[in-house]
This record gives C-alpha cells, structure tokens and sequence, in this order.
C-alpha cells in the first residue's frame, strides 16, 4: 500500500511538471521570440537610419568616388559581420544585392519597406528583421539582420529539466514520507480488524484529538474511533450474548428442576399433596411456555416474520383489560397497581401485541418497584398517543438508560425481586413499538422510580 501511493504521488507531481513545463516552456520561447524579433527590429531601425548617409556622394565628391566607395564596403563589411546586411531596392521595386540566407525575396514587402517601415519573421531555425529607408533617387536602402533563434533544447529548458529532476527528487522524499504517515493508521486498522476477527475483541486503536481545526476531525481519527467502537460493540454483545445463555439456562433449570422433583415424588407416591404437586408443575410449566414464548418473538421480530393485525382500540379499554390481568400478580408483589385511562384516547395499534407491550412493562416494573406501579395514558403532539407505566423503586443508573431496550441488556443494579433475568422483555418492547409506528423510551432517576413509555399512532375518535 504505502509503494502504491508513492507511485501515485509521485505519478501526479510528473504529470503536473510535464504540463507545467510545456506550457511554461511554449510560453517562454513565445515571449522571447517576440522579444528577440522587436530587438532585431529596432536595430535594423538604427542601421537603416545610418544607410542614407553612408551612400549619399555630393557632386563635389564625384572625383572621390572610389574612395568613397571603398569606404562603403569597408562600412558594409563591418555591418556583415555583425549580421546586418545592405540591399537596395530600385526605384522600380526591383531587389539589387544578395539577401542573408535563409530569407528569400517572397519573404519582404517591397512596399511596405520602401514606404520606411520594418518586417521581421522567422524562417526555420533563423529568425529576420528588415527596416528601409529611401533615397533622394528613389531607391530603398534595406538594412536585413538575422539571428538565429535559440535551440529547442536551449538553456531554459536545459533548467528547466535540471528544476524538474530535483523537484521529482524532492517529491519522492515527500511522497514516501507522507504515504507512511497515512498507511501506519490504515495498516493499524487492519491488524486490529484481524485481531478481532481472530476472537480478541480486547484490542484497541490509539487515538488522539485532531489538529485539524474547524474542518472537522481527521478521517484516519475518525476510522480508529469507529473501529474502538466497533469492538466495544461486540464486546459487549458477546458479554450479553454470554450472560444471556446463563440467565436462559438457570431460568430454564430451576422450573425444570421443581417439575422433575415433583413429577418424581407423585410418581413414586412419596407426595402427601399431589394437587398441590401437580399445581406446582403447572406454575413452572407457564414460566418455562413464557421464556420460550419470549425468545420466539423476539427472533420472529429480528427476522421480520411477525404478523400484526391493527386496528382502532379505546385505549382505556385496553388499559383495563391489562389491568384485569396483571393486577393480582402485583398484588401477590404486595404492591398496588394504580391505573389512570383517560376515555377519549384511540391507537392504531394490534390489541393484542399492546396487551403483551404493557404486561413486559409491568413485569419489568413489579421487579423494581417497591410499593406502587401506575398505568396512565396521555395524548402527545405529533399524533402518538403515550402509555406511561412507573414504579417507586430504586431507579436505573444513567450508565446504564442508553442499553435497556438492547437484548440481552440487563441493568447493574439488579433488583431484590425477579422472576427471570433473560433480559429480553424490553427489547421485545421496542419491537413491538417500532412495528406497530410508534417507539419506546424510558426516564429514571436513581432514588426516585423509573417511567417507561410506550408510544402508539393515534387513531381518530
């Protein structure tokens, strides 16, 4: 991983010096061509200045003529070695002399240089300027310089390529140095995934705060956490996982066990009672049919398989109809179940699964409570109707309010009174709410009693 995004890194810097510099390189020589041509031009300007008076021979110096022609090629001798060479052109717009090579006389503007202008172009690997100015006679006197223009591979971009390797350089060091930076938390990640994977849900990712400020955390930080997270998820499933197979087995055991010592006594003959033995077996027999009948549920709930027929239910209907039937258990508890049904209050709801929502909560509440438990109903905005069911008890830690619709879950401070520690009853709770629209929450304070509510679509009156 960390050579693949070196080479990616290292790949983008090329490609970007590659571009860079083509358009770099294409614009500098376009510059200095421009540059070039206006130079060659003025001085074409300043030779061809001179022209008219180094040809002009007054009559009086027609004895001396050739002396002074001697003097003229000496001047165009001179003018040719430093690339500027003297043409005519007669006042017909025919060309006396020899042009430089490579210009060619297709390449001038007769008329443009015998009105004093200037020309320049480039032909090749020669660049060419040319300024005329005419005579008394009317001829042209042309000054014609040329140059040649620099090398492709000329000094800037010899440089250039020199800039480039050490910026290339520069950017591998970076390159590695930046991919280690970011694959040692990635290469972290993936051990402690195989750890994980492997059975250790004990590891752990260091983290630390982000620099990055206002932009928000950093990903690889954020990765790790999500990673932290995600163990002590499973960590914790796998501990309610474990606890849940011991509270399954010892609430399995101990009705097992009372229907096996009973069944053995009427069977050997040994029981004074067998109505009172039988009544016993019959009692564990229903703890062991709600267990089991609990645990169905609540996988016909995670796999989606449970079949609801809702329907508009009075509410107090369906709180006194519970009442009815949990009543004498909280009585058997010593405590006192207080019910508050309001008569105008409808849900949408499947009547039978809200009895078994508001029995779990009752039963959860007869095992904290500590005198009385109270049923109310109450209309809230948004078109839910709230069943609250609170108890006096001891209260729930708020360690422990986040996680007690989980399955599994059970609270750290376990009540006195418990007739199973399965752990699944709220969660079939939030089940239930959440399949028939509505959802579950819970308010405790320790020392003060706990509320769960229950919440159901209104339906209209």
């Amino acid at each position: 991983m960390t050579r693949r995004i070196t080479m990616g890194i290292l790949s983008l810097v090329v490609l970007v010096l590659v571009v860079v510099g083509f358009l770099t390189f294409g614009l500098a020589r376009a510059s200095l061509r421009q540059d070039t041509l206006k130079r060659m031009e003025r001085q074409t300007e300043v030779v061809a200045n001179l022209l008219p008076a180094l040809n002009a021979v007054d009559e009086e110096d027609r004895p001396n003529a050739e002396r002074i022609n001697r003097t003229r090629a000496r001047i165009t001798g001179v003018l040719n070695t430093t690339g500027i060479t003297q043409v005519v052109i007669d006042p017909e717009g025919r060309l006396v002399g020899d042009l430089p090579t490579p210009v060619r006389p297709r390449a001038l503007d007769i008329a443009e240089l015998q009105a004093n202008g200037v020309q320049s172009g480039g032909i090749g690997s020669k660049l060419w300027a040319a300024s005329g100015r005419q005579v008394a006679d009317g001829s042209t006197l042309v000054a014609v310089l040329v140059e040649p223009r620099e090398p492709l591979f000329g000094t800037t971009l010899r440089y250039y390529l020199l800039a480039a390797a050490a910026s290339v350089l520069l950017a591998l060091f970076a390159a590695r140095a930046l991919s280690k930076r970011l694959t040692r938390p990635i290469l972290e990640a993936v051990s402690a995934t195989e750890s994980m994977a492997k059975g250790d849900l004990s590891v752990r990712l260091p983290t630390h705060e982000s620099s990055s400020g206002s932009d928000g955390p950093d990903e690889l930080e954020t990765l790790k956490r999500s990673i932290n997270i995600m163990a002590e998820g499973l960590q914790r499933s796998q501990g309610l996982e474990q606890q849940f197979l011991v509270s399954v087995t010892h609430d399995l055991r101990t009705p097992l066990t009372s229907i096996r010592g009973y069944a053995e006594a009427i069977a050997d003959g040994v029981t004074p009672h067998p109505a009172a033995a039988g009544a016993t077996i019959l009692a564990e027999a229903k703890k062991l049919e709600r267990l089991v009948g609990d645990i169905l549920d609540l996988a016909r709930l995670s796999a989606r398989q449970f079949r609801l027929n809702p329907s508009k239910v009075d509410v107090s209907t369906l709180l006194e109809e519970a009442h009815r039937s949990l009543n004498p258990g909280a009585t058997a508890a010593g405590l006192q179940l207080k019910l508050n049904a309001p008569s105008d209050l409808y849900v949408w709801v499947d009547s039978d699964r809200a009895l078994q929502v508001i029995g779990n909560l009752t039963a959860n509440a007869v095992r904290y409570a500590t005198t009385t438990i109270w049923m109310t109903a109450r209309q809230e905005p948004g078109g839910f109707v709230a069943i609250d069911v609170a108890d006096d008890g001891a209260g729930i830690s708020p360690e422990d309010l986040p996680y007690l619709f989980e399955r599994l879950y059970q609270a750290h401070n376990q009540p006195v009174r418990q007739e199973s520690g399965a752990g699944i009853g709220l969660a079939i709770v939030r089940e239930l709410c959440l399949a028939m629209g509505g959802s579950a929450s819970v308010a405790s304070q320790l020392g003060t009693g706990t509320t769960v509510t229950a919440r159901f679509p209104a339906a209209d009156s």
